[in-house]
């Protein structure tokens, strides 16, 4: 369906899970979109759908087989009784990774 046309047309990965929360044991839906727009560069964004969501965006750079860059930025929104906040978190971490055998 609509999963697949993205795919063909915009080159865009759809997907649709669910999560569990730890506060009251309610299903949170959850979309994914990614992406991999070069061999070396490739990047998702994720939303809960919930009334408190939460959105998750990271990218990754590929420097070679082994070292690679990875940004995220974080956002959650919460409604309480007397306010209202946002809180966002940003990262960046270098990886590198070693095959064992």
């Amino acid at each position: 369906g609509l999963g697949r046309e993205l795919e063909n047309k915009l080159g865009l990965e759809l997907d649709i899970s669910t999560s569990v929360s730890s506060v009251d044991n309610t299903t949170i839906p959850k979309v994914t979109v990614k992406k991999q727009w070069s061999p070396k560069f490739g990047a998702s964004a994720s939303r809960t759908l919930e009334a408190e969501p939460k959105l998750n965006v990271k990218a990754e750079y590929k420097f070679n087989k082994k070292w690679s860059v990875i940004g995220s930025w974080e956002s959650e929104e919460s409604t309480g009784v007397l306010t209202d906040s946002k809180q966002d978190k940003l990262g960046v971490d270098l990886e590198y990774k070693v095959e064992f055998k």
